[in-house]
């Protein structure tokens, strides 16, 4: 049943939600065991898991910090580590927001892979959207299904939630992204956009 886009705070995968408590979580060291892989040293998406992240939970709060911080000092990013002050107010500052969602892929034992996203509304067509602001993926993951798990989480999500559309925005030069992008059924549509920014600087308080 869909819901309400007007009650959504009370929906089903809001960042700080409290997972189910038989569920193990997982840990978020980096140092944990790689899941068993599989043929040509691959394994697919249907060992990876999807959880809706937890930022209440030290060892979730620690993962997404940890695979925010590797991608953006990584080539697709900005070469540059995060700010330690972002560092510490990323989470807090997420768990209260009250369109996030924050998503985690668990591989074995590790949170291998984050998606971060925000709920938006399409005034064409009257209807909730989700884009994702993040999608990444812990180096040593990468190319075995963990990113393609989180987009069908998510679009799973943006269903229940009564969307219309998944957005994002993603680097012309990150061909291997693209490409994943393009499989999973995302397209630049019939009149392709740019994406432009600007910074502004915040008020003095």
């Amino acid at each position: 049943m869909k819901t309400d886009f007007f009650s959504l705070p009370r929906m089903r995968g809001r960042v700080g939600e409290r997972a189910n408590r038989s569920e193990k979580h997982p840990l978020s060291r980096p140092s944990d065991t790689l899941p068993r892989k599989r043929g040509r040293e691959e394994y697919f998406e249907r060992d990876v898991r999807v959880i809706a992240a937890d930022l209440r939970r030290r060892s979730h709060r620690a993962a997404l910090v940890r695979l925010l911080d590797e991608y953006r000092a990584g080539p697709t990013g900005e070469g540059k580590p995060l700010d330690p002050e972002v560092k510490r107010r990323l989470p807090g500052d997420l768990s209260r927001h009250p369109m996030a969602r924050v998503y985690l892929a668990v591989a074995g034992k590790t949170i291998a892979g984050a998606a971060t996203c925000f709920l938006g509304y399409s005034t064409f067509q009257g209807r909730p959207l989700i884009n994702f602001h993040d999608i990444v993926v812990e180096r040593r993951f990468r190319r075995r299904g963990v990113a393609t798990a989180l987009l069908r989480k998510v679009e799973e999500a943006a269903s229940e939630e009564g969307c219309c559309r998944l957005t994002l925005e993603v680097r012309a030069d990150n061909k291997a992204a693209l490409g994943l992008y393009r499989r999973t059924g995302f397209s630049s549509g019939p009149s392709p956009m740019l994406f432009l920014t600007k910074t502004v600087e915040p008020c003095a308080s």
